[in-house]
C-alpha cells in the first residue's frame, strides 16, 4: 500500500544488523549525504548537513487529527481527518519516485517491558533510517515484540519528498487511520521525521497512557547513590535545549564525590512511568540512543557525553567540519579551528587573530569570552532568516545535534534496560528564567496539587530547538507544550488522579539554573554544581534539611544548600534561595493567571493554587 501511494523504487527491510547499518552509512557517504570523519578522532562516525529550513521541530506544522475538535487549538494544533486526506495525503503521492523505501521496525522501550511499544515506519530517507537504527531497538527486537503482542504496532509513514517547508506536515492520529497512525512529510529533522521519538513516545503514547493509567513524559531519568548506599531515582522535565542531557550525565562536585555520592544515568529525554505494585511510579526510558544538542557541550560542561561521543558510531548533524575530518561547534573549545566548513557548508578561514572570513565575502570576529561571533563587514551577503532578519553566522547551527547509542555512555546505570523500570522518588520541572531574584534555584512543592500547579505554569525562555522568537518567555506546562496529544486540562486531571493509584508519590520540585545579573551574566555556575540542589532535595525528603516555607514552595534559604567549595556573593545566594515578592512576582502571578484563563475547563485544584499564590503576594 505504501509503495503504491509513494511510487517508491523498491522496498528495503531493515534488520538493524551491524553489516546492514554499515552498508547504509557507506551509501550515504557515496551519495554525499554523509561525510566520513577521521577514525582516529571519531571512529565510525559521520557528519551530515540538513536543508537550511529543516533544522528544528516545526511546531506550527505539527497537528493532532481527531474526529472532533474539543480543544479549539489551545493545547495543540488540530486537523480533521477529512482535511488530512484532502490536503496532506496528496503530498505523499509519488513522493518517493526514484528513491527506495526503507521499512524500519523499531521497538521503543526495553524488550519484555509491559510499557514498550513497537513502531513500523516507512521512509525514503536513509539518513532517517540510520538515525532510527541508533535511537530505537531496530529489527528483531521489534518483530519479536509485535509477534508477542498479537501483531499490534504503530504505523508510521514518512517522506522527505522535496523538503519544502511550506508543505511540511507532521500528523498524529490517536483514533487511528486507514493509511497510518503518524504521517510526516517534507522534513528529515529528528523531531519531525524520527517518528519513534516525539511522535510516538510522547504525543501518541500520552493518549494511550491516559486510557491505561500511566504517564508518557518529556523527562530524563537519573540514579543517585548516597554515601550510605541508598539509591534515589529521579526524573526531570525541561524544555528542549535547557540542559536535560547535561543533568542526566551529571558529575557531582569534588566535595560530594569524596563523600561517596555516585550518579549514573538511565535516560536523557523521555520517560514512561507506570504505577507499580510496590506503590511507587516506575519509569523506563523508551529510547535506545541520545539525540543531544551539540553547542555548549564540552569536557567541562558534560565530560560523560564527550566520552560517549569519542567512542564513535556517532551521526553529527549541522556541526562544522574541518579539512582533517574533525568536527567543531560553539563551546567545544575556546578557540575555533583555523579552517572549517560551517553547517551551511560555507568555507571559513582565519585571517586575523580573532577574525575569520566566510566564503571570502563576510568578515566575522570571535569573542572568546562570550563564545560567539560578530559580523564586522559583508552582512549583505548573509542569508535571510525565516523571520526576515539576517541570519547570524554560526559555525554550527544552534540546534545542531549528535545521535549516539546510550549503551556507549560511561555513566550508564546497569538498570537502564530493566523491563520493570525503576522506582521514582523525586521529580523535577524547570526552564530558563533569567530574571534576577524571581524564580528560585530550587523550590519543593508542599502538596500534590501545588506540584501539578507549579509544573502547569512553568515558564521558559524559548531556545533554538523550535522555530520561534528565541528568548521570549512562554508557558510550557510539564515541558510538554510542543508534544501535547490531548487537551491540557484533561492531562492535568490525569496527573491529579495519580494519588488514587500511587501510594508513595514522588517529591516534586521546580529548578531554575538560569538567573542572570544586571549585566546579563549567569549568577549560578550550573552543570556539576546543580547537584547541590539535588542533594538538598534528597535531605529534604528525608526530613534532615533546613527550609523556608514560602508562597512558591519550600526553599533552602541562604543556609540550606551545601556550598562547600563554591564562594558566592550573599546577594546572589539570597536571589537564588529565598522568596522576594518585589522581584517581579505581581507581574509573574498576573501572567500565570492570564495563561490559565485560556483554558475554561482548567481543573479547580490548579486554579485554587493560583488564587493562593495571588493572595499571598497581595498580602505582602
Amino acid at each position: 500500500q505504501m509503495k503504491g501511494i509513494t511510487g517508491a523504487n523498491k522496498v528495503i527491510m531493515l534488520d538493524g544488523s551491524p553489516a546492514q547499518r554499515s552498508r547504509l552509512n557507506q551509501a550515504l557517504v557515496k551519495s554525499g549525504a554523509f561525510q566520513a570523519l577521521d577514525p582516529a578522532k571519531w571512529p565510525n562516525s559521520y557528519a551530515s548537513r540538513s536543508a537550511p529550513t529543516d533544522t528544528a521541530r516545526a511546531e506550527d506544522k505539527t497537528l493532532m487529527v481527531y474526529s472532533e475538535n474539543r480543544d479549539n487549538n489551545r493545547s495543540f494544533k488540530y486537523m480533521s481527518p477529512d482535511a488530512a486526506h484532502s490536503d496532506v495525503l496528496p503530498l505523499f503521492k509519488n513522493a518517493m519516485n526514484g528513491r527506495d523505501m526503507f521499512v524500519v521496525p523499531a521497538l521503543m522501550g526495553p524488550e519484555g517491558s509491559s510499557l514498550s511499544r513497537a513502531l513500523v515506519q516507512v521512509t525514503d530517507s536513509p539518513y532517517v533510517a540510520a538515525n532510527m537504527a541508533i535511537m530505537s531497538r531496530m529489527g528483531d527486537p521489534a518483530l519479536r515484540h509485535i509477534n508477542e503482542n498479537n501483531g499490534v504496532f504503530t504505523r508510521g509513514l514518512h517522506a522527505s519528498a522535496d523538503l519544502d517547508y511550506s508543505k511540511l506536515y507532521v500528523l498524529h492520529f490517536p483514533e487511528g487511520d486507514p493509511i497510518a497512525d503518524i504521517w510526516s512529510v517534507n522534513s528529515a529533522y529528528g523531531g519531525n521525521a524520527l517518528q519513534g521519538k516525539k511522535c510516538l513516545a510522547l504525543r501518541l503514547a500520552m493518549t494511550q497512557a491516559r486510557a491505561e493509567g500511566w504517564l508518557a513524559e518529556h523527562m530524563l531519568i537519573l540514579k543517585i547513590k548516597d554515601p550510605s548506599g541508598k539509591t534515589h531515582y529521579l526524573t526531570a522535565a525541561f524544555p528542549s535545549a535547557c540542559g536535560k542531557t547535561n543533568l542526566a550525565m551529571l558529575n557531582p562536585p569534588t566535595h560530594f564525590a569524596q563523600q561517596g555520592w555516585e550518579i549514573t544515568t538511565l535516560g536523557d529525554d523521555i520517560a514512561w512511568l507506570k504505577p507499580h505494585s510496590d506503590g511507587t511510579l516506575h519509569a523506563i526510558n523508551p529510547e535506545n540512543g541520545m539525540f543531544g544538542v551539540a553547542p555548549g557541550t564540552n569536557d567541562q560542561t558534560n565530560g560523560n557525553m564527550m566520552d560517549t561521543l569519542r567512542r564513535g558510531n556517532v551521526i553529527f548533524t549541522n556541526v562544522a567540519t574541518t579539512p582533517d575530518g574533525d568536527v567543531w561547534w560553539e563551546g567545544l573549545t575556546p578557540r575555533p579551528p583555523k579552517q572549517f566548513h560551517d553547517w551551511r557548508n560555507r568555507e571559513w578561514e582565519q585571517i586575523g587573530s580573532n577574525t575569520w572570513a566566510i566564503d571570502r565575502q563576510v568578515k566575522v570576529e570571535w569573542n572568546e569570552g562570550r563564545g560567539s561571533w560578530k559580523v564586522t563587514s559583508g552582512e549583505e551577503f548573509l542569508p535571510d532568516a525565516l523571520q526576515g532578519a539576517k541570519e547570524l553566522p554560526n559555525a554550527a547551527h544552534p540546534n545542531s545535534r549528535f545521535t549516539v547509542a546510550a549503551s556507549q555512555c560511561p555513566s550508564l546505570a546497569q538498570e537502564w534496560e530493566n523491563p520493570d523500570g525503576v522506582p521514582i522518588s523525586l521529580t523535577l520541572f524547570g526552564g530558563r528564567r533569567p530574571e534576577f531574584g524571581l524564580i528560585p534555584l530550587v523550590s519543593a512543592a508542599q502538596s500534590w496539587e501545588q506540584a501539578v500547579y507549579m509544573a502547569t505554569v512553568m515558564g521558559s525562555a524559548m531556545t533554538a530547538a523550535a522555530f520561534g522568537a528565541v528568548g521570549d518567555i512562554r508557558r510550557d506546562a510539564f515541558a510538554q507544550l510542543p508534544f501535547m496529544g490531548y487537551p491540557l486540562p484533561d492531562y492535568l486531571r490525569h496527573w491529579l488522579s495519580m494519588p488514587q493509584s500511587v501510594r508513595h508519590l514522588p517529591q516534586v520540585a521546580t529548578v531554575n539554573w538560569f538567573q542572570r545579573d544586571d549585566e546579563g551574566r549567569f549568577i549560578w555556575h550550573g552543570y556539576g554544581d546543580n547537584f547541590r540542589a539535588l542533594e538538598w532535595l534528597i535531605r529534604l525528603g528525608e526530613g534532615s534539611a533546613p527550609y523556608l516555607d514560602s508562597p512558591v514552595g519550600r526553599l533552602p534559604g541562604i543556609n540550606g544548600l551545601d556550598m562547600t567549595g563554591y564562594n558566592m556573593p550573599e546577594k546572589h545566594l539570597a536571589a537564588l534561595t529565598t522568596f522576594n515578592p518585589e522581584a517581579g512576582w505581581p507581574a509573574e502571578a498576573d501572567s500565570r493567571a492570564r495563561h490559565l484563563a485560556k483554558y475554561p475547563d482548567m481543573p479547580e485544584a490548579v486554579t485554587n493554587e493560583q488564587k493562593k499564590l495571588a493572595g499571598a503576594i497581595n498580602s505582602f
